[in-house]
């Protein structure tokens, strides 16, 4: 999420940024090839997560600071973290249905500290 949802720029947890720029530059560097690769019939999805329990990211942001977790999780869908199960039940779906090049699907919502 980082960069935008939407239009709208999403900013990142300092501790996490540089993680997120780098993920990010991947993902608009796909972007920029999804018109080459359709031309061979392949179509590009993603799936973007909120913070995940049961990730290694999880544990370093609590070793960090215990009481970031909870906050984090009051910004996620329903105030709970997403879990593993949930992402690759996103990342079934999303391969599972006629999808649009480019579309990406959001685990556990888009508002993120």
């Amino acid at each position: 999420m980082y960069g935008r949802t939407g239009l709208e720029k999403v900013a990142q947890l300092p501790l996490y940024e540089g993680v997120a720029r780098s993920k990010h530059a991947c993902e608009e560097a796909l972007r920029e090839r999804i018109p080459t690769l359709s031309r061979y019939g392949i179509g590009v999805g993603f799936v973007c997560g909120h913070l995940v329990d049961g990730t290694a990211t999880k544990t370093l942001f609590e070793r960090f600071d215990p009481t970031l977790i909870t906050k984090v999780a009051a910004t996620a869908q329903g105030g709970k973290l997403p879990i593993t199960s949930d992402v690759a039940h996103a990342v079934a779906e999303l391969i599972n249905h006629e999808f649009s090049s480019g579309e990406t699907v959001f685990v556990g919502g888009q508002d993120v500290p």
